[in-house]
């Protein structure tokens, strides 16, 4: 099976596949056909070369809006039309950010890709196809303006609108192959028609299938630099993670969701889910920034004998993203990265610079400054449950600046980019002054919190230096502390196996 034919597979097996297969099934044998014919013709050599916006996309929105289309029965020149859309819509993007005018351009240019038969002699079909290309990639209160732009006869308007939303829907419906933390998920409560809604499941069947039939042995493809050595982890302050690591290992996102774990990320990096970011140890020196960011900025772990990976090179994230791989978002020159696990063996002690173990818990950043607020929801959440508390609603000064935060998201989120770029200082500002109410708040809480833990008064300092001891007393290695001239070291040793009788 070549990769450039995933949904002709997809079509082919779809028995295997319940949703898919319950969809094909009620459709008309000869609808079934037609619609493998168009995916076999697709041009596929002149579309946008990318895993993300490019031949996977396109095949994916072709079948959503062909399900769309016959549910809502389209006449056979709507459905030309539509089919046209989904397969061509993005062939001249650039990249694979978001961006107003791909859709402008590729409507400019559509006669060059897209076969000018009969449906097309009728000049009112082409120019409807070019409205509705263009008009998906800008925000629905510029429909009408869209419309006019076109010279479209205004009795077509419902039938341009209709159009125009359908292919809509089924380009978001795609949007299920993001991470429901991302920015760029769907958002089911943009989309137009009942049945989009309806279809959600099945879009995300199809883009499992999609990751499952993508996903191949990364090192044959991109053989990644490598080089064997010790390195360093941080995890931050997240002081709930400690006796975690000790006990199971550092983990990548994926390992942790074999063994059901519950631990959210910080922020969004370049190591996808199988991969853990590190920094070796012969790569320290005083430039390096990763060191001093997280390493010299947390609790960090010493592991040794490590196979670490280079990432690739951001100008190839959208292959990384679709193989899996690490790639440079940050573009720290000393970060690398290990596949999957870091074992508890490998990992020798645990440290934390001096100047952050005498400070007291309530000065700490326990939060990052994030667009996605899936992130930062999910990272206080799990800060509280592991207090005990249940829910955000139980801590009332915690509602109204993360409802704040949120809003100002949406509202970054609900505006297109030339729109972004004039309000994004004032974003950022906004952002950061919530956040560190924010944090404010989980300060005091995981001050108090511990104080309980250590049978402190409440009013006493909590160093950090009394919270990794109180929290590597919980496991069960022996633990040796050696207070350093720059750092706070704790020396894990397993414990001694008895000898059997």
């Amino acid at each position: 099976m070549g990769l450039d034919n995933l949904m002709e597979y997809l079509l082919n097996t779809k028995v295997d596949y319940i949703i898919l297969n319950c969809y094909f099934r009620n459709l008309a044998s000869e609808d079934q056909e037609k619609f493998k014919e168009t995916i076999h013709n697709m041009k596929r050599e002149g579309l946008y070369k990318s895993p993300i916006h490019g031949v996977y996309h396109s095949e994916k929105v072709c079948l959503f809006a062909f399900l769309l289309g016959k549910h809502y029965d389209l006449e056979e020149d709507d459905m030309q039309i539509l089919m046209d859309a989904a397969m061509y819509h993005d062939f001249k993007r650039e990249n694979d950010f978001e961006d107003s005018f791909h859709g402008m351009v590729s409507a400019n240019n559509i006669e060059k890709i897209v076969p000018l038969g009969a449906v097309y002699s009728d000049r009112v079909n082409l120019t409807m196809l070019k409205a509705i290309i263009d008009f998906h990639s800008q925000p629905d209160r510029r429909l009408r303006l869209n419309f006019e732009n076109y010279g479209l006869p205004e009795a077509s308007f419902d039938r341009y609108q209709r159009l125009a939303y359908l292919l809509k829907d089924a380009d978001a419906l795609d949007r299920t192959r993001f991470s429901e933390k991302s920015q760029a998920s769907l958002k089911p409560e943009y989309l137009h028609f009942p049945r989009s809604v309806f279809m959600i499941d099945l879009a995300q069947e199809v883009n499992e299938a999609y990751n499952k039939l993508m996903e191949r042995n990364w090192s044959d493809d991109i053989p990644l630099e490598k080089m064997s050595g010790d390195c360093f982890h941080s995890i931050g302050f997240d002081f709930f993670r400690i006796s975690s690591v000790l006990e199971n290992g550092i983990l990548s996102f994926s390992e942790m969701e074999k063994t059901k774990m519950n631990f959210p990320r910080n922020f969004d990096g370049g190591n996808g889910t199988r991969w853990i970011s590190a920094v070796p140890t012969t790569f320290i020196k005083d430039d390096e920034i990763a060191f001093k960011t997280f390493i010299q900025n947390g609790i960090s772990f010493f592991c040794t004998n490590q196979q670490l990976y280079s990432p690739v090179e951001f100008n190839k994230k959208s292959t990384a993203i679709l193989k899996g791989l690490p790639y440079a978002k940050s573009g720290y020159l000393d970060e690398r990265y290990v596949f999957r696990k870091i074992s508890t063996e490998a990992i020798k002690s645990v440290f934390v610079v001096k100047k952050h173990a005498i400070k007291d818990v309530n000065e700490l950043s326990y939060l990052y400054n994030t667009l996605y607020y899936g992130t930062l929801e999910s990272k206080i959440i799990y800060l509280l449950n592991n207090m005990g508390i249940k829910t955000i609603d139980l801590v009332p000064d915690l509602i109204v600046p993360m409802a704040r935060y949120k809003k100002e998201l949406d509202d970054y989120g609900a505006v297109d980019m030339i729109e972004r770029i004039m309000i994004v200082p004032k974003m950022k500002k906004t952002l950061n002054v919530l956040l560190k109410d924010i944090n404010a708040i989980i300060q005091r809480l995981i001050h108090n919190y511990y104080a309980c833990m250590l049978n402190r008064p409440v009013d006493s300092k909590i160093t950090v230096a009394d919270v990794v001891e109180y929290e590597l007393s919980k496991t069960n290695k022996k633990v040796t502390m050696v207070d350093g001239p720059e750092e706070l070291l704790f020396f894990i040793e397993e414990p001694q196996k008895k000898k059997e009788k």
